[in-house]
């Protein structure tokens, strides 16, 4: 009955306006005919009363649309009754001769209220790239694709006209009437037969003096590898006339030293990439690239986007924490680690999150981050059909051996389709001239575009369609490196839910003017991280009065929190207006002369990045949320040759952290003679498996007056764990 009534209701009203429309046509067509062939007699009076007739009609029209009894039409799709190429004369005379009839040539032009989304999506991020390109480069790139168009139709245009030649002159012939005439000629006379000796077989068998055969006569190459040199030599044509329009021949100098195959990777290597884009990448880095100091462009974090965790009351942070993990529970919230380093500086080759800093479990990285996410999706109660997925973005050093660490380990007990792992673009090295440096003579040395790359990848690799096929709203990224870090963090997550942000990040005070983090902070305007580096050591000093830290301490932990509307925002152009940052590198080259590979033993070039928190610039409504240090970032970045971030400095922080946890929810520990211990003098060791506690819940049932011994590990019931036959440990199962 409603829908009968609404479609009734829609009836009325269109014959209404439709009726109001013609009404309004005639006064206009009248205006019109008056001007045309009675512009004589018409006074200016009588010009204003036609014009306040129409007027008032469009008034009417208008007050009619925006009654209470009126549809709302604009949500309405027009579509006709039924498709027909046969001409319509109403539709004709409707149209004004503009539409003869319904067909499906028009209907898609003329009806569709608003263009396809993935078109739409493309042609916005096209139409921002445009807006930033010069038009020296726009020439160029259309000159280059004029003749690589004119190149093509001449490789088009040759192998239809040696068809077209093939077909007139017919088919080859599959006979030779010489041939047959001797065939023939021997079968009946024996002509050109000639008797061959049959050789005697000897009854006794021997044993070959050797085993190899006569070598069989060379015979023509495959005619698929004669097809694909043809089409390197063609192509190369292009490719060189668009190095030399770069300033980038240089990277073919040994094209005649190498294989063919050698050939062809480098060749492909160069077609993978855009030489016009990359090559203004690096000129406009290097136009923005300067030691100028921000000071007097910097503001703070306006106090009302700025909370902390211990600024707030308990019933606060309990508010935060139980809008995080509603989240969870409704399958909103993804998380995505930037996992695209290697551990070089640890003194190893593989991925660093499958290091190991000797905890008394040795869990990797990786694994404790599994493990907490595997928790905290108990803790929210989320379901099978709302879990959490993983984004894992690595490089193309780090995919394959991140991969198979993972399958190895059976994904630690996830799902391996909520485990995401998807790789970062690449770009090549320049030299400080701007010219592409050859690691080999067949091979641009490259490196990862940074972690500022995980925008373009999210597009690339499909990851933001696959986080909109799960209906994701809420993503938490961050770096692979911090041992402390809480997985898809619900106070974080809840804080910036609360204050309705598109984007935020996670801090830690910075207490030390001197400590080389970058700080979250304002620069004209926009939200911006500014390296320690960017200031005087005067700004750096600046206190403020109210809280008596310094002026700029948010420190950047690279933990950071986006809707996903916000991503979108980014891919339809704005990441691609963001410039490139440089790293002045020892890059190995190629050496021009021998055509060996060189290590320079000092600064020869630079790679090109972007990093993640570049997009803030972009956020209406940014908030930061600051953390206490000791309990949420220790980060590993150095092997233990160094005093600071190190494998024992992380798991130093970790044991201490587990202790704390335990000590508040009340468990003593013995020290010798079963005597309570002295914690002021010797700390006990404790690690509690993830999957026992997030954040120190799950052990008040521990305590009860229990005194535990120490060094202990705290696993859940039937947990795998890796023991070394050295170790002295205490294993309690929960």
């Amino acid at each position: 009955m409603a829908a009968n009534r609404e479609e009734k209701q829609l009836e009325m009203a269109t014959e209404v306006m439709l009726q109001r429309i013609n009404e309004m046509k005639l006064s206009l067509n009248s205006l019109m005919w008056k001007l045309d062939n009675d512009h004589q007699n018409i006074t200016f009076p009588d010009f204003l009363d036609a014009f306040s007739v129409i007027s008032g009609q469009m008034n009417t029209l208008m007050r009619l649309l925006r009654s209470d009894k009126v549809p709302m039409l604009k949500g309405l799709t027009v579509l006709p009754l039924s498709l027909s190429q046969d001409p319509d004369q109403a539709l004709m005379a409707t149209t004004d001769a503009r539409l003869p009839c319904f067909n499906h040539e028009v209907v898609p032009d003329y009806l569709r209220t608003k263009p396809v989304p993935d078109a739409e999506f493309k042609h916005n991020a096209v139409e921002a790239r445009a807006s930033v390109v010069n038009q020296d480069t726009v020439t160029k790139q259309t000159a280059a694709m004029n003749k690589m168009a004119s190149h093509v139709l001449d490789i088009i245009n040759t192998a239809r006209d040696d068809w077209e030649a093939a077909e007139r002159s017919g088919p080859p012939p599959t006979f030779s009437n010489g041939d047959t005439q001797e065939l023939v000629t021997a079968l009946a006379t024996g002509r050109a037969f000639k008797i061959v000796p049959v050789p005697q077989l000897s009854r006794q068998t021997s044993t070959p003096t050797s085993t190899t055969s006569p070598a069989a006569p060379k015979g023509p190459g495959p005619i698929k590898t004669n097809i694909k040199k043809k089409v390197i030599i063609m192509d190369l044509t292009a490719l060189k006339e668009t190095l030399l329009e770069n300033g980038q021949s240089h990277l073919l100098q040994f094209w005649d030293d190498v294989e063919p195959d050698q050939q062809q990777e480098l060749y492909n290597d160069l077609c993978k990439i855009n030489i016009p884009q990359v090559t203004q990448y690096f000129e406009k880095a290097m136009k923005a690239n300067t030691t100028e100091k921000l000071d007097s462009r910097m503001q703070p974090i306006p106090e009302e986007q700025y909370s902390s965790s211990s600024h707030c009351t308990k019933e606060e942070l309990q508010k935060y924490r139980q809008i995080g993990l509603d989240a969870l529970r409704e399958g909103k919230v993804a998380v995505l680690l930037l996992a695209g380093g290697q551990g070089t500086r640890l003194g190893v080759n593989y991925p660093k999150g499958m290091f190991d800093v000797e905890l008394p479990s040795h869990k990797s990285l990786f694994q404790i981050q599994a493990e907490r996410l595997q928790r905290i999706q108990q803790v929210a109660g989320v379901q099978n059909d709302h879990k959490v997925p993983w984004y894992i973005m690595t490089s193309e050093g780090t995919k394959g051996p991140t991969v198979q660490y993972f399958q190895s380990k059976d994904y630690f007990g996830l799902d391996e389709k909520n485990v995401i792992v998807f790789e970062q673009g690449m770009l090549p090295a320049f030299t400080f001239d701007g010219k592409i440096i050859l690691e080999n003579k067949h091979k641009m040395f490259k490196a990862p575009d940074g972690n500022g790359g995980l925008y373009q990848a999210l597009h690339n690799e499909g990851i933001l369609k696959d986080m909109k096929s799960r209906y994701i709203q809420y993503v938490h990224v961050y770096c692979v490196d911090n041992i402390l870090l809480k997985m898809a963090d619900p106070v974080f997550m809840g804080y910036c839910i609360t204050k309705g942000a598109d984007s935020g990040a996670k801090v830690v005070e910075k207490t030390i003017p001197t400590e080389q983090v970058g700080v979250f902070c304002k620069v004209d305007g926009k939200y911006q991280v500014v390296e320690y580096s960017e200031i005087t050591t005067q700004t750096a000093e600046l206190m403020n009065p109210k809280t008596g830290g310094l002026q700029f301490n948010a420190g950047n932990i690279c933990n950071h929190f986006f809707t996903l509307d916000f991503l979108e925002k980014l891919l339809s152009g704005l990441e691609d207006t963001l410039v490139h940052h440089i790293a002045k590198k020892k890059i190995p080259t190629v050496d021009p002369n021998s055509g060996n590979t060189v290590t320079p033993k000092s600064q020869n070039g630079v790679k090109l990045e972007k990093f993640v928190f570049d997009v803030f610039q972009f956020s209406s409504k940014f908030a930061v949320w600051e953390v206490q240090r000791q309990y949420e970032f220790s980060p590993l970045k150095n092997s233990d040759t160094e005093s600071k971030d190190t494998p024992t400095t992380c798991r130093n922080d970790l044991l201490f952290n587990n202790l704390q946890q335990l000590l508040n929810a009340g468990v003593t520990f013995n020290g010798k003679d079963n005597e309570v211990m002295d914690l002021n003098n010797n700390l006990p060791e404790v690690e509690i498996s993830p999957l026992v506690s997030y954040d120190g819940e799950n052990l008040e049932y521990i305590a009860n007056n229990v005194i535990i011994s120490s060094p202990l590990l705290i696993v859940k019931k039937g947990e795998k764990i890796r023991l070394t036959s050295t170790n002295n440990i205490k294993i309690l199962e929960v």
